[in-house]
């Protein structure tokens, strides 16, 4: 049983891709994705996490009047990590929101912070509105 030679490669300059791999004969490659975002990208997250901060904080002030703030507050959750995905999908999101928006009701602060969340998001999106 002979082992596979992998040794001789030489790469000069810079490599970049999607997937990229080196094995030798009958190797079997493990897949890490890493998910990039430019700065501009990047600083529009962290403005829609400061708004999910902000709903969930306001959610928790008032969850004597939010029956299902519990479940609410994992939605909100939800919202963050489809937000942080390569594509974020802006249908999945509406409805999302949507969902919280019924949960919360009319408690207050929750309906401004709703908003401020709604145009972070589409601001991230690049659309009008969400």
């Amino acid at each position: 049983m002979s082992t596979p030679n992998n040794s001789g490669v030489s790469i000069d300059g810079n490599i970049s891709g999607g997937n990229i791999a080196v094995g030798g004969e009958n190797s079997s490659v493990k897949q890490t994705v890493y998910h990039t975002h430019d700065p501009e990208t990047v600083s529009k997250i962290e403005n829609v996490k400061k708004a999910i901060d902000n709903l969930t904080q306001e959610i928790q002030k008032n969850k004597a009047n939010i029956p299902e703030h519990e479940e609410v507050i994992k939605t909100v959750e939800v919202i963050g990590k489809e937000v942080e995905t390569e594509s974020p999908n802006k249908y999945t999101l509406k409805g999302l929101l949507e969902g919280v928006k019924e949960g919360v009701g009319s408690a207050t602060g929750t309906v401004n912070a709703i908003s401020a969340l709604k145009t972070a998001i589409a601001t991230l999106l690049g659309i009008a509105a969400i």
